[in-house]
């Protein structure tokens, strides 16, 4: 039988941190029969933002919960403070620029099996230098950077 998942503010599934970016699972694709992933993220002001992408399966919702950001969905930038929302579908390309920080936000990624794919593919780029390996490891976990 399921059971629900409840974590205290400091508990997590898996933690993970991208460079400065410091993630915990809250719920893994395992946990929701890979319907979903659900991560809390902080990160520094001053951390490099996510490139602009997009994700040609994945639909990725963020709630931003701490600090300032600027989002973009590819035509135009959005001044975001706490309690901000935005749901991207398949194929748009999307991004943004911590402003004022430390910024906490929750992302919930559909499905959660290439939201999972993702992470690691993160992690892997992380550890190479040469910047067309690390996008093509991207492009394969379902995440296109777009060069603008």
């Amino acid at each position: 039988m399921a059971e629900a998942i409840i974590l205290g503010p400091d508990d997590a599934r898996a933690t993970f941190e991208l460079g400065t970016h410091r993630g915990r699972l809250l719920a893994g694709s395992k946990d929701t029969g890979g319907a979903y992933l659900a991560a809390e993220w902080t990160m520094d002001a001053s951390a490099p933002p996510p490139p602009p992408h997009r994700h040609e399966r994945t639909t990725e919702t963020l709630l931003l919960l701490e600090g300032e950001c600027e989002l973009s969905d590819g035509t135009r930038v959005v001044k975001a403070g706490p309690g901000t929302s935005v749901t991207v579908p398949p194929g748009v390309v999307h991004g943004f620029t911590m402003t004022k920080g430390p910024v906490r936000m929750v992302t919930v990624h559909t499905p959660g099996t290439d939201a999972e794919r993702l992470i690691d593919a993160m992690a892997e780029a992380a550890t190479i230098d040469d910047p067309v390996k690390q996008l093509e490891i991207l492009a394969a976990a379902d995440c296109e950077v777009v060069i603008q």
